[in-house]
């Protein structure tokens, strides 16, 4: 089944109850792609509140920017990104990379909820170390979609140092 593009009710909170601003959904609905929840057909894709809820859908664009805010703040009482982004690009190669195997775990061995939660901490650390080492995330999406105007399997043969099909390990 597929869900409108809101976000999720634990997202949302009230002033009083968090401290940290919370992001805004902006995404017009003319540019909506339904979140997949489940392998089950869509339902009520067409209809009007669907197209309504999609203006609400949180990006990796917005978290790019909330990220980007909080590590200018330099405030490091009151913000975890801004402690993590103050330790250096190491130490949050390494936060993404704990997070990168907690996602793995998730994936094999627990519930889609925690590898939805897993998921979400693994792209928000990437996003983090993507600011400290300076590289916005359109150059990331810039890189997705060249690999994408060709097939997987020659854009993979294309790359330096990768082994010929039929001889990697894989």
């Amino acid at each position: 089944m597929r869900r409108p593009c809101s976000p999720p009710r634990s997202s949302i909170s009230a002033p009083t109850r968090s401290p940290r601003p919370r992001p805004t959904w902006h995404r017009p609905a003319s540019r909506c792609g339904s979140i997949r929840l489940s392998r089950r057909p869509s339902i009520g894709a067409d209809r009007p509140a669907h197209r309504k809820a999609c203006s609400l859908q949180f990006t990796l664009a917005d978290l790019e920017t909330i990220v980007a805010a909080r590590i200018a703040s330099g405030d490091t009482q009151a913000s975890y990104t801004a402690t993590l982004a103050a330790r250096g690009a190491k130490h949050v190669a390494k936060k993404l990379g704990e997070e990168a195997s907690e996602t793995v775990i998730a994936a094999v061995a627990e519930d889609d909820a925690s590898l939805v939660a897993e998921s979400a901490d693994l792209l928000y650390h990437l996003v983090v170390l993507l600011q400290v080492r300076q590289i916005p995330l359109a150059d990331v999406m810039a890189e997705l979609g060249r690999r994408t105007s060709q097939s997987g399997i020659a854009e993979k043969a294309a790359r330096p140092g990768t082994p010929k099909a039929g001889t990697s390990s894989e």
